[in-house]
């Protein structure tokens, strides 16, 4: 047989192949995916040959599962293959399905697209049974949102409670325990938090399957100074003091977009749920290019790298302590870094009050079985007081750790920070500028977080 024959014979046999089991389509678009849209599609095989064939398996991606109603294809014979998206992140999604059938050497593909606008937390579940109808009301489950005084650590009776997006929704007041007790349908919540005389304070949270609850930490407002006038004779009925309040700038950050999708994040099946609290010195030393923006770069880094289960606070210590962004989930991003730049460097050092803070809020927001995890960044030596060591330790049995960053060249402070990091359960890392800086600190994290 000449080599034309060999070339019509091979084209000829694929086409018949292909023509004897084939799907009725091999792409789905689901197009814009909200809360309620149905999330799964089924693809038709017919078995058009004279043998029987066998589904060997599927290769599916870890946001998608798969069903079919039966494995075994009689000649004539037709199945269904059912395969339902789970998404995992906002944007637009191509996911490629492998089907292995007995009589091919090579899979053939089915391929999902489109765009994920909302994400329902109900999703994380297999496909619908086939002699079944899915239901269509979005489940609902409680959440139990605590509002406390992030100085005094005591709860905050008389606080409201907002959640977005419930647009009209009267504010709930929280109760003497400092706690209102929500019940919303699954999906994703910013939670906020507003009393008198407190700085409000918002945190991101999915509510879904399971016990659902968020801590709020309110940080009270700066009393006003009062400044005392001479008296003049001329003046005798002049008020003897007048109140100033401290000048606020106020920062309005722009709109925040949707979170990216970004393919780069740690990987469900490798890498524990992580609870990150950035315990991060901001006393006037820590103004060089090596140390506090340089910190900032490294966590804007590793901030890309979390998922949507992932939450991270941010805890700073100068003439005070105080929570400047509490623990929110790392899908919400572009929030995340608006409050990374906000750290700014300036005054002395508060450490033990900040570390006692930090661990008040790696505790309310703990996940049993993740990483849960205080990262201390200084470039000084932290004075611990007599009673820290003792809760250093207790938290540490809890499964509450403490790590340290490092920064600066001040080989005795880095020294005993590594020995305070041993002691709390952590790691120790020292940060230094250079060409893998920003890469440094999501290894360490990814090293803390990994499933063994």
């Amino acid at each position: 047989m000449g080599m034309r024959a060999w070339i019509f014979f091979f084209f000829t046999l694929c086409s018949q192949l292909a023509i004897a089991q084939s799907f009725d389509r091999q792409v789905h678009n689901f197009g814009r995916i909200e809360k309620t849209t149905q999330r799964w599609t089924d693809f038709n095989f017919t078995n058009s040959s004279a043998e029987v064939v066998y589904v060997l398996r599927f290769d599916t991606p870890d946001d998608v599962s798969a069903k079919l109603t039966s494995q075994t294809i009689e000649p004539g014979q037709s199945i269904i293959v059912r395969l339902q998206y789970n998404p995992l992140s906002r944007g637009k999604f191509t996911r490629v399905v492998q089907v292995h059938l007995s009589n091919l050497s090579r899979p053939i593909d089915l391929k999902l697209t489109g765009v994920v606008a909302e994400i329902d937390e109900s999703q994380f579940t297999m496909c619908p049974n086939f002699n079944t109808k899915p239901e269509s009301k979005i489940p609902e489950s409680s959440l139990l949102v605590t509002v406390m005084d992030a100085s005094t650590q005591l709860p905050i009776a008389g606080a409201q409670v907002k959640y977005v997006p419930r647009k009209g929704i009267r504010p709930v007041l929280t109760n003497s325990r400092g706690q209102a007790d929500l019940i919303l349908p699954f999906g994703i919540y910013d939670i906020e938090g507003t009393a008198q005389g407190y700085e409000g304070a918002d945190s991101r949270i999915y509510v879904g399957i399971g016990d659902n609850s968020v801590t709020l930490f309110l940080n009270p407002l700066e009393q006003p100074v009062a400044i005392s006038l001479p008296q003049t004779d001329e003046a005798e009925d002049s008020e003897p003091s007048i109140e100033v309040e401290p000048e606020e700038i106020e920062i309005t950050p722009e709109a925040k977009p949707e979170p990216t999708v970004n393919p780069g994040e740690l990987p469900i099946n490798e890498f524990k749920p992580n609870n990150i609290i950035f315990l991060v010195d901001i006393s006037g030393s820590m103004d060089r290019p090596d140390r506090l923006p340089l910190m900032k770069t490294a966590m804007v880094k590793m901030l890309y790298k979390l998922r949507m289960s992932d939450k991270l606070a941010i805890i700073t210590y100068a003439d005070a302590a105080r929570v400047l962004m509490n623990s929110r989930s790392a899908d919400d991003k572009e929030g995340i870094r608006y409050y990374f730049d906000r750290l700014k460097a300036g005054g002395n050092t508060e450490g033990s009050k900040g570390l006692k803070l930090a661990y008040r809020v790696a505790e309310s927001n703990f996940i049993a079985g993740g990483n849960n995890q205080i990262y201390l960044a200084t470039d000084g030596n932290f004075v611990l007081e007599a009673e820290d060591k003792e809760m250093i330790a207790a938290y540490a049995a809890k499964g509450i750790y403490l790590s340290v960053i490092g920064l600066g060249d001040n080989a005795y402070h880095q020294g005993k920070l590594k020995a305070l990091s041993q002691s709390a359960g952590g790691g120790y890392m020292l940060l230094k500028p250079g060409p893998s800086a920003d890469e440094e600190l999501t290894e360490f994290v990814k090293s803390q977080s990994r499933i063994q």
